[in-house]
């Protein structure tokens, strides 16, 4: 049986998803959280209508591959609990890679998120100097790149405009790039296009690629909470 709608109770979870856990794809995911809030005894609200479902929302899903140190999770519960109590059951029941660094009740909405931060770390194969080599392609007068888009299928766009470098840096071989790129309902780019399209345009090959999405933000720079 569902509770009534009045009588749920909202609760926004920040998880990591890390080690093997980045190739959990998205809808695997979700059948992941439910089973370990089920183990947990946490009380769900399912929604209403002839086919309930527990109600579960990730407002901004991660692209398979990708970790992640601060993404989002959004439940309703049926009756209130100690969030800390909530925090720790569920941790207690996640497999390894997956873990609950916060929870609280949700304070901005879904379409507030405006941009994602990432931090990516790359090599070359047999080759020096990357993060010179990447600057150098970033500062192309344009970046295009293959985008599926739901509406239009397939379509050429032109990356340069999205793409904000926050820092580079570069520790021996390894080069590591903060990238902040639209996100949320409005435009939404996959890092790896970038770097799709850097190999592409620059017949260079990647060794090795570790990316991790670290900070979701609203558009005046806030972290989305």
């Amino acid at each position: 049986m569902s509770a009534l709608e009045n009588d749920k109770v909202n609760i926004r979870f920040f998880f990591s998803k890390e080690g093997r856990a980045r190739y959990i794809s998205h809808l695997d995911l979700n059948r992941c959280m439910q089973r370990a809030i089920k183990r947990a005894g946490i009380p769900i609200w399912y929604t209403m209508g002839y086919n309930p479902h527990a109600y579960i929302m990730f407002p901004l899903p991660l692209t398979l591959g990708i970790s992640g140190s601060r993404e989002i999770m959004d439940i309703a519960i049926t009756e209130e609990m100690p969030l800390d109590e909530v925090k720790n059951r569920l941790n207690d029941t996640l497999p390894e890679g997956l873990g609950i660094v916060s929870v609280d009740y949700p304070v901005k909405k879904h379409t507030e998120i405006f941009e994602a931060e990432y931090v990516a770390e790359m090599t070359f194969e047999n080759r020096k100097n990357p993060r010179s080599d990447f600057l150098s392609f970033l500062d192309m007068e344009t970046i295009e790149a293959e985008k599926y888009s739901k509406k239009k299928g397939s379509i050429t766009v032109d990356l340069k405009p999205f793409i904000k470098l926050v820092c580079a840096d570069e520790d021996g071989e390894t080069a590591r790039f903060t990238i902040r790129l639209p996100a949320g309902s409005g435009e939404n780019v996959n890092i790896m296009l970038i770097f799709e399209a850097f190999e592409r345009y620059t017949g260079k090959v990647i060794g090795s690629l570790n990316i991790k999405r670290t900070k979701i933000l609203c558009e005046n720079g806030e972290l989305f909470y």
